[in-house]
């Protein structure tokens, strides 16, 4: 049975009847869309953007970036001279950096006599020396806390150096022990210039030591001549424009009724109770390209 139905479409100045047939019978009608489309969107568009766009891209993508989003400044130049403060560092081969105030302190560790077994690198660069039965270091000592020319303070790290009169802002000190050959001790040690310690028989040297910041953030010190840091928790400290090699060194001590001893913020010490070892941090000025 077929109805017929007006549609009345106003168009300007006509009217048109448009007939329409219901559907075949068994076939559900459909009121509001085509039989062929879904009830919402087309079949071959995604409902929040374009066909060729990915399908998870948000606002904030808009605005992300790869690299800063402001210029990094350029490096500063290095310092002429050491920080501020009174301290001591281990003294290299090319002996004490400029225009800080150092001065020269050496100290013979006479070590154990039987079976000894110190130990340092192939290649060091110590003023020293280093045998058998005993060693050798120097050390520049910086006795006026202001003769460094340029003024400024330690920077934030992880590092150690040796102390003289009271460590510098920033630091804990502490100090360690090593119990010198007993028989026939030859341990001798300059007058002037001591950094803070004991050297008679036996060797206690203090140190100033600092952890707060990581050693792999460089820092700035000078970068004219050679000088040594010494390892504290982490690995050595990163100074800028300057090459590092750790050198250890490792102490035989005294082997009857030994009195070693550690306290307080010390070099990281990787020997045992009767014997340290330590961790020194030499850095070189890096070949110009």
């Amino acid at each position: 049975m077929q109805l017929t139905c007006l549609a009345l479409l106003v168009l300007p100045a006509l009217i048109s009847a448009v007939p329409c047939t219901d559907p075949p019978t068994g076939a559900p009608p459909v009121t509001n869309a085509p039989t062929n489309a879904p009830t919402n969107a087309p079949t071959n568009a995604p409902t929040n953007g374009p066909t060729d766009g990915p399908t998870d891209f948000t606002t904030d993508d808009a605005f992300s970036t790869d690299g800063p989003t402001e210029p990094q400044e350029p490096l500063p130049p290095a310092p002429r001279s050491f920080p501020n403060g009174t301290y001591g560092l281990p003294m290299p081969d090319t002996k004490c950096p400029g225009a800080s105030g150092f001065k020269q302190f050496i100290r013979y560790f006479d070590t154990e006599d039987y079976y000894n077994g110190n130990r340092w690198p192939e290649t060091e660069h110590f003023q020293g020396f280093m045998k058998r039965d005993g060693l050798q270091l120097g050390f520049c000592v910086k006795s006026n806390a202001n003769s460094n020319k340029v003024k400024y303070a330690w920077p934030a790290g992880d590092y150690c150096i040796v102390k003289k009169g009271n460590c510098p802002g920033g630091f804990s000190e502490g100090s360690l022990v090593w119990d010198d050959e007993d028989d026939f001790n030859r341990n001798t040690a300059g007058k002037k210039n001591k950094p803070s310690g004991v050297f008679n028989e036996d060797t206690q040297l203090d140190f100033c030591c600092r952890n707060d910041g990581a050693a792999s953030a460089p820092i700035r010190l000078p970068t004219k001549k050679a000088f040594y840091l010494m390892r504290y928790q982490g690995e050595c400290q990163q100074v800028y424009e300057m090459e590092l090699t750790e050198e250890v060194v490792r102490w035989d001590d005294e082997d009857t009724d030994n009195n070693n001893s550690k306290s307080g913020a010390h070099p990281m010490d990787t020997g045992n109770d009767a014997n340290h070892q330590l961790h020194f941090c030499y850095y070189s000025p890096t070949p110009a390209a």
